[in-house]
């Protein structure tokens, strides 16, 4: 089944903008001091593809606990939405400052 507009827009809209060094700090710091288990998910191009294509796909997105963007792509589809892209927090940007 295809994801509805609204439920999309919802989920966009959940990204966790990381706008500066501070606020990355601040994240690292959140997700190394969890109060419960934590699901932390990238969303790049290629899954928000997905995500369009099937309800499915968005609700594992819409579902996590801290919802990152991840890569050019999202950088581009945040900025024609009017939403800041803030600083790439994919998976090699953010682990080594959680080791």
């Amino acid at each position: 089944m295809t994801a509805n507009l609204d439920d999309i827009a919802r989920t966009l809209a959940r990204i966790r903008i990381v706008s500066d060094e501070q606020d990355a700090q601040a994240l690292a710091r959140d997700l190394l001091s969890p109060q419960g288990a934590t699901v932390l998910t990238f969303l790049n191009a290629h899954g928000f593809n997905l995500a369009w294509a099937r309800a499915e796909t968005l609700a594992l997105f819409a579902g996590a606990d801290v919802l990152l963007r991840d890569g050019k792509g999202m950088d581009m589809l945040l900025a024609r939405l009017g939403r800041p892209g803030g600083l790439n927090m994919n998976g090699t940007d953010l682990i080594p400052r959680l080791l």
